[in-house]
């Protein structure tokens, strides 16, 4: 069973899709896959979109792609007509953690563990 993810949802009537974490876990306990079930928006019938991370077998996207996906987004809004003051504290918080996940990396790559299932 896929367990149901709804911290992106702000209110009960938010316009939000369903999100699920997969069943596979990495030796770290976070799930290798999730779903964003997306149902009747614009005229199209359901669909899901698959999103794999990287593991040690196969390739799949990280969580510095996802980020770098949302503060590119935000910071185009920024330079055109929806610039407000929720995206620029968004964009403070998410780029603090894309520094930190960059320096847990680095972190990672000085003590050779880099790429392994090891601390």
């Amino acid at each position: 069973m896929t367990r149901e993810i709804r911290t992106h949802i702000a209110s009960g009537n938010d316009r939000q899709p369903e999100l699920f974490a997969g069943e596979d876990v990495a030796p770290g306990n976070a799930p290798q896959e999730y779903r964003i079930h997306v149902e009747n928006v614009g005229g199209y019938t359901g669909y899901n979109v698959p999103i794999k991370f990287i593991n040690l077998e196969e390739n799949g996207i990280t969580n510095e792609s996802l980020l770098a996906i949302v503060i590119d987004r935000l910071e185009r809004f920024q330079a055109g007509d929806f610039a407000c003051q929720d995206n620029h504290v968004a964009l403070i918080h998410l780029n603090e953690a894309m520094t930190q996940l960059h320096r847990r990396t680095h972190s990672r790559m000085e003590r050779g563990v880099e790429g392994k299932a090891e601390a």
